[in-house]
């Protein structure tokens, strides 16, 4: 994005907030424009077919226990500042999921005692399939966010931050006291731009020309 756009844009805030937005950070995120299309059979043979093998493997890998310390980066994990910025990117990191959902053997032993007494893992992933997700992007992944429980989301899926994320949790402290600015590209043909403050997400206006 040039600088010329983000000064552009730090002025537009500015009139929205009617404030000083002069020194906001822009931040600039890659968002998901695909389509929902129905889960067919072929693709839940597909991830039942991981499933059954990551299980498998899951016999060789130890137990942990809620309190081990590899599980404290698998908190609950809020978006930064508390804002729910990662729906409105619509799940871009999702969309290599394909029929695995980046389910492995780790997780598989991560969450084998979650489900209810007489369900196998496997059968209780299976229960969470939806009837729609994103064409060309993870099975679990619908137009209203991850299918899955997130203790039952891959440990990738958990611990992932993009980078754009990152650099709002490292400013989030400023969000208080000043505006940022969230540009969300999709496809690089649409942008969506947001001003966040405090614990708010305030749209400030939709494009459909490119973003240059």
């Amino acid at each position: 994005m040039y600088e010329q756009q983000k000064w552009d844009m730090r002025a537009e805030a500015g009139r929205h907030l009617g404030a000083d937005a002069a020194r906001a950070p822009v931040h600039v995120f890659r968002a998901l424009a695909r389509g929902t299309a129905k889960v067919s059979l072929q693709r839940k043979a597909a991830l039942r077919a991981h499933l059954k093998a990551r299980c498998a493997a899951a016999s060789n890998e130890p137990a942990r226990s809620p309190g081990d310390p590899q599980d404290a980066c698998l908190a609950t994990r809020q978006d930064a500042a508390g804002i729910p910025i990662c729906a409105q990117c619509r799940g871009h990191c999702c969309r290599e999921g394909g029929d695995h959902g980046y389910l492995t053997a780790q997780t598989m032993a991560r969450v084998r005692s979650l489900p209810p007494e007489g369900t196998s893992v496997l059968d209780h992933y299976m229960s969470f399939v939806p009837s729609r997700s994103y064409k060309d992007s993870c099975i679990f992944h619908t137009a209203r966010g991850c299918a899955l429980d997130r203790e039952l989301r891959s440990d990738t899926c958990i611990r992932y931050l993009c980078r754009p994320l990152r650099d709002v949790g490292k400013n989030s402290g400023d969000f208080i006291d000043r505006p940022s600015i969230l540009v969300f590209e999709v496809e690089r043909r649409w942008q969506r731009v947001f001003i966040a403050r405090g614990s708010s997400l305030t749209e400030m206006r939709a494009t459909k020309h490119p973003a240059g």
